[in-house]
């Protein structure tokens, strides 16, 4: 209740600060509030393997208990191929977010994993790099690693152990060839 009441009163200064009442706005989850799996190949394989991350997400421990909500898109890259995204949140952080958007006047566009909107955002880049990219994304003591290529997420991955602005250097530099 108190997280809630926090982040209300830090949206609605936003909201006054930045003169978005009535403003369409999209709100990205870090990975402590959601999680986020990518599957790119042969279709019958992806169809498969999306169907088996459906069935497992529900299970999903660290997002808290209670119903879980799920997001999915499947692009075909070519005739044989797919890439597909899930996301996997807890139904009541999604409720929580909506009712704070409601009280402080903005509407809700949409609410995506933050991996996806850094790989969106890192294709719109004037300079931006014809290769694959390594994305990093520090939040308060947690530190979220993706691979991107031309807007798309291609990996979100999830070292073991506790990665963070401190150790993500080094959690990168072991990790590199996995990442290659």
């Amino acid at each position: 209740e108190q997280g809630t009441q926090e982040l209300t009163t830090a949206f609605r200064t936003l909201v006054n600060e930045e003169r978005l009442a009535g403003a369409k706005v999209r709100i990205a989850l870090s990975g402590e509030f959601c999680v986020t799996r990518v599957v790119t190949g042969p279709t019958d394989d992806v169809r498969r393997e999306f169907a088996e991350l459906e069935d497992r997400s529900l299970r999903y421990l660290t997002l808290g208990p209670g119903k879980k909500a799920l997001a999915g898109c499947t692009q075909q890259l070519d005739a044989r191929h797919q890439h597909a995204l899930l996301a996997v949140a807890n139904q009541r952080t999604l409720d929580q977010l909506m009712r704070i958007a409601d009280a402080v006047g903005v509407q809700v566009e949409c609410i995506e994993p933050s991996l996806i909107a850094l790989s969106r955002a890192q294709a719109q880049l004037h300079s931006a790099c014809q290769d694959a990219c390594l994305l990093i994304q520090l939040d308060e003591g947690v530190a979220e690693l993706g691979i991107c290529h031309n807007g798309r997420l291609l990996l979100d991955y999830r070292p073991g152990g506790h990665t963070n602005a401190e150790n993500v250097a080094d959690v990168v530099a072991l990790h590199i060839s996995r990442l290659q």
